[in-house]
């Protein structure tokens, strides 16, 4: 469950960096 989770997580952070970076004024993250 909690595997489950942190892989659900890390697939959106994925997402929001790419949008990030397409808007080009905020640096991607990492948790």
């Amino acid at each position: 469950f909690a595997r489950e989770m942190i892989v659900g997580e890390e697939l959106h952070l994925d997402e929001v960096n790419k949008m990030l970076r397409k808007s080009g004024d905020v640096q991607p993250f990492r948790s």
